[in-house]
């Protein structure tokens, strides 16, 4: 007998597949003590599920012992077999009680136990009267033991081969998701590792958008662009389940299953589809997306299936979450690049607008240019300063910039004007993200604010605000909607305060040039009075007694007639040079030598001084330094005038040549009682503004003076051409 058992038991040593241990234990139990009908159950999970089933007997009892009613037989079963791991008689009595399709007159329960495990628990039913004894009870419940360790050895065999399979597919998709770069070229590759590997036909994987409690379609393999963009609701069907769920879900027929509630493109994908798996992808507990893997035939999914499943979906799940930080990461350096390349525009930008600010440019060009700027940096065409009348509540256009070709504004802009009053009503800037303007006109409205409507959306108006009083508005125009943010109300206000500098600039330009003028009216009315005026008294006051004169003393008549003559050439001279002055180019016109003839003869009506003027022709010269030049003789002749006390003066005038440039000397000269120079600070006698013309064309100017020794002025400017 022993022997016979070996034998009969050696299939269930040999045996390493789990699914074949229940069909070689029956026939084992059948060789060795027989059994008319048979049923074998196996655990999944907490559940008993039927593996075996030999007779229609056995079939029914199996329903009784699955059924949640209790009975004598599943008592035996619970208390007995699986609590206790003890093989059992079933007694008669038990069976016939039972509403069975044949009468059976005994039968045994085994477990399939080992190491302490339940795997399951064998039925055995026999038929004749003898039915079973102990010694059969023994044999089986051997047999049982040996086919639990099969069973045993067989799963541990499974899952070693299930974890390596694991590994291999965790390694094959972390290769393939090594490739991808960012998270839309990873989803291609993992739809296709993870669909290969599973022996799926078709599969599809959404992504979670938080903000519209929703799922949307990424990818799908075999690639379908329908399904592209689908979204799936996170609060009902297939997506509020998987949210709550959170594992692996498996429809036989999605088409019978009423839980999905899938939208009409993802059933149209599915068509060819039966058995549908959906799996959620998480990340420390946060829902990602979901994935789906479809089977165009009817199958069951294993545990280790579902496991390789979810480490595969664990494994895209950290890597979506790595891509999407490094997007991230990528896109907030690109923002950053983008936002300190912006600042640097914009300071280059400002820094050409104070420079235009610090020139003589028309303010309407500089304003101009300014809004060319603000259009550039705010990403636009079209902008305009609108100037604001409060007198009359009308606003007009001072400049405009980037106008469509063929549209000329005179007046104003008849385009948003409620956004820009609105504007200078609050001081404060107003943005409109998006308009349609072209809604307030018909199709037959011919005029222009129809034809600009046809061209902008957007608009963004700020205040021009001068000393507390708004002057006008800079209004940009955009031709497509605008998300403005508040770095751009920022330069917008920023070139707004541009533009008012550059008004309030030319503004005070205005009165420094109408001050100018009238200062330089008072000086000429005062050289005419000291000059001019008083010679030309002097003379007439004289003609008027010559008369007289002459006819006491012809020789005194001479010399009166003599001095009426230098009087009026005095005078004569004076005119010239004031003339000359009062014209804008006046003192370039003419060449250095004859500007010093002039101012020599005058000084020399007014003052009888004689004056030696040598003066070489210096030859072309640029303006600036011959305007120079000039006023530096001119202040130094009048300080011989007013201060020296000179009976004799000189002007000089030389141009020394060496081997490739000149060198220019002017000086002036005077026996005058000269002064002190440590004891006479620079703004007295001119000297000040003397030294100031000096440096500005890059000439030297020295003073030399003593006490009792005269004044001599020379001034040395190195860059003279040879006139030879």
């Amino acid at each position: 007998m022993a022997a016979r058992a070996l034998k009969t038991a050696a299939p269930l040593w040999a045996t390493s597949d789990s699914e074949q241990v229940p069909a070689v234990l029956l026939d084992a139990l059948a060789r060795l003590i027989g059994w008319d009908e048979a049923l074998i159950l196996l655990c999944e999970g907490e559940k008993l599920v039927p593996s075996e089933k030999r007779g229609e007997t056995a079939a029914a009892c199996g329903r009784v012992l699955l059924e949640e009613q209790y009975s004598d037989l599943k008592r035996l079963l619970q208390e007995k077999v699986l609590e206790q791991q003890e093989a059992v008689l079933v007694p008669p009595s038990v069976l016939a009680a039972m509403d069975l399709p044949h009468g059976m007159a005994g039968g045994m329960l085994l477990p399939l136990s080992a190491r302490g495990e339940v795997y399951g628990a064998v039925l055995l039913l026999a038929g004749d009267a003898d039915g079973y004894d102990e010694p059969a009870l023994a044999t089986a419940e051997v047999l049982a033991g040996l086919a639990a360790e099969a069973l045993h050895r067989s799963q541990a065999w499974e899952a070693l081969r299930g974890q390596a399979r694991e590994l291999e597919a965790l390694q094959a998709l972390s290769r393939a998701l090594r490739r991808a770069h960012s998270v839309d070229a990873m989803i291609p590759i993992l739809l296709e590792v993870v669909t290969s590997y599973l022996q799926g036909d078709r599969s599809c994987l959404l992504l979670v958008q938080p903000q519209e409690q929703a799922a949307v379609v990424q990818g799908c393999y075999p690639y379908e662009p329908e399904l592209i963009g689908q979204r799936l609701s996170l609060e009902a069907g297939i997506g509020k389940l998987l949210s709550a769920r959170g594992e692996v879900y498996v429809s036989a027929d999605w088409r019978k299953d009423g839980r999905l509630r899938l939208p009409a493109a993802v059933k149209r994908y599915l068509e060819e589809i039966t058995t549908s798996v959906w799996l959620p992808l998480q990340f420390e507990g946060r829902l990602l997306g979901i994935f789906q893997l479809g089977y165009a035939e009817t199958r069951a999914m294993g545990t280790a299936e579902k496991r390789i499943l979810t480490a595969l979906m664990d494994v895209a799940a950290v890597a979506i979450t790595r891509l999407h930080q490094q997007e991230a990461l990528a896109e907030e350096l690109n923002r950053r690049t983008r936002e300190m390349q912006q600042r640097q525009q914009v300071s280059e930008g400002l820094r050409y607008i104070l420079t235009i600010l610090n020139s003589n440019r028309p303010l309407e060009e500089v304003l101009e240019y300014i809004v060319s700027q603000a259009c550039w940096l705010l990403d636009t065409t079209t902008g305009a300063v609108h100037r604001w009348h409060p007198d009359t509540g009308t606003l007009s256009v001072q400049v405009t910039h980037g106008l469509p070709v063929g549209f000329s504004v005179e007046k104003s802009i008849p385009l948003g004007k409620e956004v820009v009053m609105h504007a200078i009503q609050t001081r404060e800037s107003v943005a409109i993200g998006e308009f349609h303007p072209t809604d307030q006109f018909p199709e037959t409205d011919g005029t222009l604010a129809r034809k600009l409507a046809a061209y902008y959306q957007a608009m963004l108006a700020s205040p021009i605000i001068i000393s507390d009083e708004v002057y006008g508005c800079l209004v940009l125009y955009f031709p497509e909607p605008h998300d403005f943010t508040d770095e751009d109300i920022y330069l917008a206000t920023t070139f707004c305060d541009q533009a008012a500098l550059a008004i309030e600039n030319a503004r005070l330009r205005t009165e420094v040039e109408k001050s100018a003028i009238a200062a330089e009216r008072t000086r000429l009315a005062q050289d005419l009075h000291d000059a001019v005026t008083q010679n030309l008294f002097s003379s007439s006051i004289i003609a008027e007694v010559l008369p007289k004169i002459w006819e006491r003393n012809p020789e005194e008549g001479r010399r009166r007639l003599e001095e009426v003559r230098r009087l009026n050439k005095g005078a004569l001279a004076e005119m010239r040079s004031l003339l000359m002055e009062l014209r804008p180019k006046g003192l370039t016109e003419v060449s250095l030598d004859l500007l010093l003839q002039h101012l020599v003869e005058a000084l020399q009506s007014r003052t009888q001084m004689p004056i030696e003027l040598k003066a070489d022709p210096p030859g072309t010269l640029p303006p600036d330094v011959q305007v120079s030049l000039y006023r530096i003789a001119q202040e130094a002749l009048n300080n011989v005038a007013k201060h020296a006390h000179a009976s004799q003066a000189s002007v000089h005038l030389r141009v020394r040549s060496n081997a490739e440039r000149g060198r220019l000397e002017l000086s002036i000269q005077d026996n005058g009682i000269g002064f002190d120079p440590s004891t006479v600070q620079g703004q007295h006698l001119g000297l000040k503004i003397m030294r100031e013309r000096a440096e500005a064309i890059n000439a030297s100017l020295r003073i030399d003076t003593a006490p009792g020794n005269g004044t001599t002025v020379l001034v040395r400017w190195p860059d003279a051409v040879s006139p030879g």
